[in-house]
């Protein structure tokens, strides 16, 4: 993480969860690809509706 030498705490902290956010939607990416080849995309992980798996509904 790429970071100026004069840059405050928030700044610091808003940095980081930016990186971490991105970090975040690499793996889900990853997550899902995996799945789409193994031919597991039907109803185990990510279920019928779009928060299914967010909110820990697994169908």
């Amino acid at each position: 993480m790429r970071t100026k030498a004069n840059c405050s705490q928030t700044e610091l902290s808003y940095a980081k969860r930016k990186e971490t956010k991105k970090y975040n939607r690499q793996k889900r990416r990853q997550a899902w690809e995996t799945v789409k080849k193994s031919g597991r995309a039907d109803k185990t992980r990510y279920g019928c509706h779009k928060g299914d798996t967010t909110r820990g509904r697994k169908n």
